[in-house]
């Protein structure tokens, strides 16, 4: 399909791979009939610097997966102005250089690229002629991206159909899902919507200070779920270590835009595939009654998992009227929930671990809470190479259930091992002094 659109053949179209890793690209693409490939054992890096890169007419790589080396090359993809095909993890989907340039920074006219993946196994990765690296299977796929040619007809269907939700005057609850609506396109007409009271966002990507500052001031109720946080810019993209070095200690710390939210009562803040470097500086809207939040931190090598996101807020002291807290995925030190007592109106707070047992370490808080009413501890199963603690971890989290007294609703779910035949007769035994349990769920493995 390529070779049609660009009027060449197979032999002769011109494939660029600027990673050689093991340097087999060029054999194996001539053996499925491309005789034009560049791929030399060089520094892409370098050779992009020197403006040496050579004549190409598609870029296909499989790209290291360490380091920022992904996002690099899409970076000089996207920019490149020709079709390219890129071999990734599933996880770059979800990325926030990734979204960012999805919802905000994609030409209009241009389709979002699509996505190969197999559907029996994960790809299985070799390296032929390296001992010391065994094989290894990734839940990969193919990001392949053609440039179409651009028609004005779609940037029109684009504006009138933003147009016409903006004529929704009297909209009052708006729900909305999924990436491609996310970011710039839905902040576009959200602010139109003067009498919109509540908004739930699944999958919005956009920057805090600048793009939340569109949200109408009318909002009551507010529901971000997989809300990623975008920095950078893909036309700032510097190769120089240090010019980058100081753009990311620039960018470390970000204004929440919802000062101007005055009404807002309820929100749900669900922050996913943060920078781990990531700070809020500004707090929450004062005047907040009922907060649910949760935080996923996002490594560089893809691996992302829960974290605290009250210091990522920076405390909730402001919060002085607050009522009702829940707290999704708590990785909250002891100190950062003893803190809570301190907000004079909470009368409810609920609390969500999912972790192995033996990670759970703000059991002994519970207690001191005494407006904890809902507990829910949902086990992660061990890993594979995580020898199980002989039920440490389950003791010293149910002594601190025993212990909150003050619990309504109780919810565990024990996936890990921890409830096997010496502990399931203590299991209830540590509940009987809970007088104020109106609902216990109980799940084993």
């Amino acid at each position: 399909m390529v070779c049609r659109r660009l009027g060449t053949t197979k032999a002769a179209l011109r494939i660029y791979d600027p990673f050689f890793c093991e340097g087999r690209t060029v054999a194996h693409l001539k053996q499925l009939g491309y005789e034009t490939v560049y791929n030399r054992n060089e520094d892409f890096y370098a050779v992009k610097a020197a403006g040496k890169l050579p004549e190409y007419d598609v870029l296909l790589t499989n790209p290291p997966f360490s380091g920022d080396h992904i996002e690099r090359i899409f970076r000089f993809a996207v920019k490149s102005d020709k079709p390219w095909f890129l071999l990734v993890p599933q996880y770059i989907a979800r990325k926030a250089f990734f979204l960012d340039w999805l919802s905000n920074r994609r030409p209009k006219g241009t389709p979002r690229p699509s996505f190969v993946a197999p559907t029996q196994k994960p790809y299985v990765f070799t390296a032929p002629d390296r001992a010391d690296v065994r094989e290894m299977s990734l839940s990969c796929l193919w990001a392949p991206h053609n440039k179409p040619d651009f028609s004005p007809s779609d940037a029109i269907r684009e504006d009138d159909a933003t147009g016409a939700l903006t004529r929704l005057t009297n909209l009052r609850h708006l729900s909305v899902e999924g990436q491609d609506l996310g970011g710039a396109y839905l902040l576009d007409f959200v602010e139109a919507l003067t009498q919109l009271t509540c908004l739930h966002a699944c999958g919005l990507a956009c920057n805090m200070e600048e793009d939340l500052q569109a949200l109408p001031d009318s909002l009551e109720r507010l529901h971000l779920e997989h809300f990623v946080i975008l920095r950078g810019d893909l036309d700032d993209e510097d190769d120089n270590d240090s010019n980058a070095a100081a753009a990311a200690a620039d960018e470390g710390t970000q204004h929440l835009g919802m000062c101007h939210l005055t009404r807002l009562t309820q929100l749900s803040l669900q922050l996913g595939e943060l920078p781990d470097d990531l700070r809020i500086a500004e707090r929450l809207p004062a005047q907040l009654l009922e907060l649910t939040a949760s935080a996923v931190s996002d490594d560089s090598d893809g691996s992302a998992g829960p974290c605290a996101v009250l210091t990522l807020l920076g405390g909730l002291t402001r919060l002085q009227q607050l009522q009702r807290l829940t707290l999704r995925n708590c990785r909250e030190s002891k100190a950062g929930l003893l803190a809570l007592n301190g907000l004079p109106t909470l009368t409810e707070i609920n609390l969500r671990y999912d972790q192995v047992l033996a990670d759970v370490q703000t059991s002994s808080a519970w207690a001191q809470l005494k407006q904890l009413r809902s507990l829910h501890v949902r086990t992660a199963r061990l890993e594979q190479n995580r020898a199980y603690d002989g039920g440490r971890g389950f003791k010293r989290v149910m002594e601190g259930i025993e212990a909150a007294i003050s619990l309504r609703k109780l919810h565990l779910d024990l996936r890990d091992g921890s409830l096997g035949n010496s502990m399931r007769p203590k299991l209830f035994g540590y509940l009987t002094g809970l007088q104020q349990l109106q609902e216990l769920r109980v799940k084993g493995q």
